[in-house]
């Protein structure tokens, strides 16, 4: 099985593996319509109006909320499956940036959340980065 390189900014026309960001993979990559696994099981488990709610296909759509744990999830996703895409996917905010309180309401973490997101990486804070490294060594482990 061969991976294909990422098609930056072109559509995907023909079937194959392809290795895309999991913002590539989440939007619309191919010259048709593209949904992922999370979005089949929105419309078995909810309904299909619930997926067309957020879908990229909709162009009234309603922005999924950020939550830690689909930013978790995400992290976790890549260090567990698809380690080499960890640089390129997954941004640890500097502790020094976050609040006294390990908050990200400083504006040096708002902007570098800002900046991860523009460059389609997922923003996680430190303590967030070590929960999921513990996860993997739990794994490991069995």
């Amino acid at each position: 099985m061969s991976i294909h390189a990422s098609p930056k900014s072109k559509l995907i026309f023909s079937s194959g593996v392809y290795d895309l960001t999991n913002a590539e993979y989440h939007g619309q990559p191919c010259d048709g319509p593209s949904i992922s696994a999370s979005g089949l099981k929105t419309i078995i488990g909810d309904s299909p109006a619930e997926f067309w709610r957020t879908s990229s296909l909709n162009p009234d759509s309603v922005p999924s909320p950020d939550k830690p744990a689909f930013r978790i999830g995400s992290a976790a996703h890549t260090l567990l499956l698809e380690p080499e895409k960890v640089a390129r996917e997954i941004a640890v905010i500097p502790a020094a940036m976050l609040s006294a309180s390990g908050s990200t309401g400083t504006s040096a973490a708002r902007e570098f959340i800002a900046d991860a997101i523009y460059n389609g990486q997922t923003p996680i804070k430190p303590s967030e980065w070590l929960e999921i490294q513990q996860m993997r060594n739990a794994l490991a482990a069995r």
